[in-house]
């Protein structure tokens, strides 16, 4: 297996670098017994609820990304942002390789999510309801919130997750059987929009 080089790598003549992943940040809200969603306003999963985020802006910090995504998509003003996880699937998102950065923020009791931006609709939903199915959550998002909300439960996966898992062990078998680099990594290497991460 060749390892490939900085000049293997490939480059983006609209923005004028390299092909790297793009970041997101995404808002974990807790309360009580509800947690926070919105309801996406635009494709890809278009309906389905997700925790509130999106990109990270260009100099922008993800953890106030974090925040920021979180006022724009509901209204609240969150404090106290505290790391919670990464996920980075490559095939996580079907428009292109989006790594998300999730925190756990507070948000005060008296405040109400209203939506807005990319979010159709935000409110908080009984956790036993969004883990009973009766909620479509969009891309990986069962997978956070059963990492986080029931961190010793069994990962619960997506099946595009478990197929993304089967991709990637097959792939590494390929390369360990006879050494053929001459996978396509081109990807769809969609447009820099500002639509809500993962939501990705």
């Amino acid at each position: 297996m060749v390892d490939a080089t900085v000049n293997d790598m490939a480059t983006c003549d609209e923005c004028n670098g390299w092909l790297n992943p793009a970041l997101a940040a995404d808002a974990a809200v807790r309360r009580g017994d509800t947690v926070l969603l919105i309801q996406r306003k635009h494709p890809p999963m278009q309906g389905a609820w997700a925790l509130p985020g999106g990109f990270v802006d260009q100099g922008e910090d993800p953890l106030n990304a974090a925040v920021r995504e979180l006022e724009e998509e509901t209204g609240l003003k969150g404090t106290d942002p505290q790391l919670l996880m990464v996920m980075g699937d490559p095939l996580r998102d079907p428009r292109k390789h989006i790594v998300s950065v999730v925190y756990e923020i507070q948000v005060a009791d008296d405040q109400t999510p209203t939506a807005g931006d990319d979010a159709a609709d935000a409110k908080f939903w009984p956790i036993e309801t969004v883990f009973s199915g009766q909620v479509e959550l969009a891309g990986d998002h069962l997978e956070i919130l059963t990492n986080w909300l029931q961190p010793n439960a069994p990962l619960k996966r997506s099946a595009d997750s478990s197929d993304v898992v089967s991709r990637l062990e097959q792939t590494s078998d390929d390369d360990l059987g006879d050494g053929d680099d001459s996978e396509d990594t081109s990807g769809d290497q969609g447009d820099h929009g500002t639509a809500s991460g993962v939501k990705f």
